[in-house]
């Protein structure tokens, strides 16, 4: 929210496009890289979860997430500190931070085509496998409807499709729709939508936020009832 918040001050002139301000907005800019490639790499550990309770409800899944966390862990670290460098060596402190008509953290010159390399790599690698990892999960959901689940793990699969239809609308189409049309026309989007991404990842995490807790809501709702029930005298 902060991001989007910065570079809509920006794209409306109140934070000024100076040398001064680089720091200021890399700050931000970078900050919201690290997170949304975690974010990644938990959307991938639910979707894994879920497949993986689906296909073995019987076995201890407790070994099975541990594993998982340690491995995405360190692709989430690795990839971190392979983007932090590159944007450390890259930045540049003595030109305007962005060119002229655009409105994107990724035309900022710290941005070399190296360090967008670098991240466009693995925004790739990672929305493909989210996208067939969700698209699988969403095929043994579907599959095993009529199976009757705990109230829990009602719960998680009707989140874990949230998360995967709120991403494919706010981040996948707008992530591949700019990926071809820069590719193929080398139009950039950011040039006259300004911060289409950062807005669309905002939505994307608000919108998740708000599904979550009105679940979790929920079921500590029925939760309470239920030990009201048991508690209360026949």
């Amino acid at each position: 929210m902060c991001m989007a918040a910065e570079w809509i001050l920006f794209t409306v002139g109140t934070i000024e496009n100076i040398p001064d301000n680089t720091y200021f907005l890399m700050f931000f800019g970078h900050m919201a890289v690290v997170i949304w490639q975690f974010h990644h790499c938990a959307t991938i550990a639910l979707f894994a979860q879920r497949v993986h309770c689906l296909l073995y409800p019987a076995t201890n899944v407790k070994k099975y997430n541990i594993a998982l966390l340690i491995v995405l862990g360190v692709i989430c670290l690795v990839v971190n500190v392979g983007s932090t460098y590159a944007m450390l060596v890259n930045l540049k402190l003595d030109r305007t931070p962005v060119p002229n008509e655009c409105f994107s953290y990724n035309c900022m010159s710290s941005n070399s085509p190296s360090a967008r390399m670098w991240s466009s790599m693995f925004v790739v690698a990672i929305t493909t496998a989210i996208t067939i990892l969700g698209s699988f999960m969403l095929f043994l959901l579907h599959k095993h409807r009529k199976k009757l689940f705990s109230n829990g793990e009602r719960k998680m699969n009707t989140f874990s499709c949230y998360v995967f239809y709120v991403r494919f609308v706010l981040t996948t189409i707008p992530f591949v729709t700019d990926l071809i049309v820069s590719t193929t026309l080398h139009i950039d989007l950011g040039k006259f939508l300004g911060p289409y991404g950062a807005v669309g990842s905002t939505m994307d995490y608000t919108i998740k936020t708000v599904v979550y807790y009105l679940l979790v809501r929920e079921h500590n709702a029925i939760t309470s009832t239920m030990m009201l029930n048991r508690n209360t005298p026949q």
